[in-house]
């Protein structure tokens, strides 16, 4: 997207025209056709005019011209043809009084003091060389498609993305707000009645040379036109001696030194402003720069947020399958209990109980195995009355030295079991 607009003070004031569509080469569908060299032959009946058009720095308008969209803009007045010149922006009668020869970008003696682009235009109209020479046609707007203009508050760019919130020769916080026009195509030229560069008038008035006229005749077949005798003419605001210059007066005497004031002036503005706009320059660079630090950051926490997150999955899923083979264990150990204590054990409801309850079920066992081991140790010997005591204490004595004929101790088997299963149970925090 881009757009197009004529600096020019009216009652519509800058004109503008969004959304200007480019075709297939970049190029942009002109209602101007193409002209070779031969339908535009210099007349000797015409006259040259020497224009300084645009300036660099501010408009009335509150746009801001840059040396940089003067100068690249410089080949596309003539090239692939010759711009017309036409009065008051008026596209829609086709009347056109003259043809834009010369383009050519200078800072010398320019009326502002700035640079500006100066045209060397040729006028056949009969009606348009009247009103040039005698004063009515003299001060000149361009009309242009522009392909970059920012906002100078906020570096917004308007021709490419629309209007931002600021508007044109507001005040925000001191800064006024101009359009800045950065890169921009040759369109037209026009003679308008208040202009809004306040410097782009007529500086010459002149009849074309003989040589001139002949060597248009003599490059007509090259398609070529030297017009660079031409372009260095802004040195003085003169008039061919075809125009009467007039004398000044005493009043316009008193002028001279108030427009070499409004020249410092501007000069001034145009200064203190292109300093703003630098600066707003150096704070978007600063502000993009952090905007990419603060996305690498992000781009940063982002992948340690997922490396989180992918430890914290593996560790709640060893966490489960721990849980799930404790539950196991646990089962296996009531199971092996409730065998020894001659029980019969549901495995399956045993599956659907929590760790807790199964815990419990645990403490119950070892307080019944704990009963059983007491009675044991309650057991007493008993001892024959009819047999002589002698004879039983060397039966006790046998009994106790065979350990070939006494293969099963209970108790201490039974204890056996009691501290395998009470001390496998307190090692996994039964």
């Amino acid at each position: 997207m881009t757009m197009m607009i004529r600096e020019f003070l009216g009652d519509k004031g800058l004109q503008v025209t969004f959304n200007v569509q480019e075709n297939s080469k970049g190029k942009f569908d002109l209602k101007e056709s193409l002209k070779v060299l031969n339908d535009n032959p210099i007349s000797p009946d015409s006259i040259m005019v020497d224009i300084e058009g645009i300036h660099v720095g501010p408009t009335r308008n509150y746009t801001w011209y840059t040396e940089k969209a003067l100068r690249e803009s410089v080949l596309s007045w003539t090239k692939p043809y010759l711009r017309p010149l036409i009065m008051h922006h008026n596209e829609n009668d086709g009347k056109i009084i003259g043809r834009i020869q010369n383009a050519a970008y200078t800072d010398i003696n320019t009326l502002s003091g700035t640079g500006a682009l100066l045209f060397t235009t040729n006028i056949p109209d009969k009606d348009g060389m009247e009103q040039v020479k005698d004063g009515r046609l003299k001060t000149t707007s361009i009309g242009a498609i522009v392909h970059d203009a920012t906002c100078s508050v906020c570096g917004h760019n308007i021709a490419q993305e629309g209007p931002c919130e600021h508007e044109r020769g507001q005040v925000y916080e001191g800064q006024t707000c101009y359009w800045v026009i950065n890169s921009m195509e040759a369109k037209e030229l026009s003679y308008v009645i208040v202009p809004s560069d306040i410097y782009a008038q007529n500086i010459r008035i002149y009849n074309p040379e003989k040589k001139l006229i002949n060597n248009v005749k003599e490059n007509n077949k090259k398609g070529v036109l030297d017009m660079n005798e031409g372009i260095n003419r802004a040195e003085k605001a003169i008039i061919d001696e075809e125009v009467k210059t007039e004398k000044l007066d005493d009043t316009k005497a008193t002028e001279a030194p108030k427009n070499q004031e409004e020249k410092e002036d501007y000069k001034k503005l145009y200064e203190d402003t292109k300093a703003k706009h630098d600066k707003v320059a150096s704070k978007l660079e600063a502000i993009v720069a952090e905007l990419k630090q603060a996305q690498n950051e992000l781009a940063t926490k982002t992948g340690e947020l997922k490396q989180e997150i992918e430890t914290k999955e593996a560790l709640e899923n060893d966490l489960f399958n721990n849980k799930k083979q404790l539950k196991e264990a646990v089962i296996d150990k009531i199971i092996i209990i409730k065998e020894n204590l001659g029980k019969k054990t549901n495995a399956i409801s045993l599956q659907e109980r929590s760790i807790e309850s199964l815990n419990d079920t645990v403490l119950d066992l070892k307080e019944e195995l704990g009963s059983s081991k007491t009675i044991l140790n309650n057991i007493t010997k008993t001892t024959n009355p009819t047999l002589p005591t002698n004879f039983q204490e060397k039966k006790d004595e046998n009994v106790k030295n065979s350990s070939n004929t006494s293969n099963i101790d209970l108790t201490e088997e039974f204890n056996n079991l009691f501290s395998s299963i009470v001390g496998s149970r307190s090692k996994n925090n039964f």
